[in-house]
């Protein structure tokens, strides 16, 4: 009866961790209704970023575009091509980097927004 007893109060038999999660819910003070928000914020700004980087790519492809234009007539030289070629290279960095934290922040505010929910049982019933 006594190992029964002391294993009951023993850490990983989970009788402790029920009563922490059933007691949990109601004092959270509002933190999933903020987490939200902040998700839904950033996610907000990672889309906005992710069109800033699009403008500045297109804005370095005409540069270049320009650039080999003007080296073909003799207007510019070799290192207004190479640095034309960088800023369109680097610019294209700059938007997959956007993109992946758009992708990130997605995932964020869907987690927020109680990600999941078509997996619950209660609902796979109905």
């Amino acid at each position: 009866m006594a190992l029964v007893l002391g294993r009951l109060a023993s850490g990983g038999n989970g009788f402790w961790d029920v009563g922490a999660s059933v007691t949990q819910p109601p004092f959270q003070g509002g933190t999933p209704l903020h987490r939200e928000r902040a998700a839904g914020a950033a996610y907000t700004q990672a889309a906005d970023a992710q069109k800033a980087a699009a403008a500045a790519k297109d804005a370095a492809k005409i540069t270049l575009d320009l650039t080999k234009k003007q080296l073909e007539a003799g207007y510019a030289n070799y290192l207004a091509l190479l640095s034309a070629e960088q800023a369109y290279q680097q610019a294209l960095i700059n938007l997959a980097q956007a993109k992946s934290n758009r992708y990130g922040d997605t995932a964020a505010l869907f987690q927020a927004l109680g990600g999941g929910w078509w997996n619950r049982p209660d609902l796979t019933k109905s």
